[in-house]
């Protein structure tokens, strides 16, 4: 759903990101219960999925005749601010959630090795490597290589550490 928010042009007169702004204040006011813990995060990895694309210079589409984010903020150093905020937000909340998995963590290991992957993946994939997304990242890959061993120490489903390692080589070329 957030994708689709890529063609919507925001409103210079108003907040430049104002509908993902009220997704994640309708997400901040919705109780999640533990079980919907997951799903929150992946939304907020959506946001991040939008946001990073909001940050390229050329949107990936565009509507006939309808000016997009991408040549109505053009070199708008407001916007990009704006944009790294919201980041710094949902990379908060993404680590939160996992933080209050692991309360529970006996029960959500597969869970939460998928979602440190899933953000690792996100963050590669759509931000600029910064020093706080390239720490970011690497915390996910220790955070999911402990829920890994912890998970594999146990009887039942194994998780691959080939994930982890495929990964790792899209960071490494993302940084070459």
């Amino acid at each position: 759903m957030v994708g689709f928010l890529v063609i919507v042009p925001s409103n210079p007169e108003t907040s430049f990101f104002q509908l993902v702004e009220g997704i994640m204040n309708l997400m901040k006011n919705h109780e999640w219960g533990m079980a919907n813990q997951l799903l929150k995060a992946k939304v907020f990895l959506a946001i991040v999925n939008y946001l990073g694309t909001q940050l390229q210079d050329t949107l990936p589409y565009h509507v006939p005749n309808v000016d997009s984010n991408d040549r109505i903020f053009i070199g708008n150093e407001d916007f990009k601010r704006e944009c790294n905020q919201l980041l710094d937000y949902c990379f908060d909340q993404v680590l939160e959630i996992i933080e209050k998995l692991n309360e529970a963590k006996s029960s959500y290991l597969v869970e939460l090795f998928n979602v440190c992957i899933l953000a690792a993946n996100t963050l590669i994939a759509n931000c600029q490597m910064t020093k706080k997304v390239d720490s970011f990242v690497n915390k996910m890959f220790k955070m999911a290589d402990g829920y890994l061993s912890e998970n594999n120490g146990r009887a039942g489903e194994k998780l691959n550490r080939n994930v982890i390692n495929q990964t790792f080589e899209a960071l490494r070329k993302k940084k070459e």
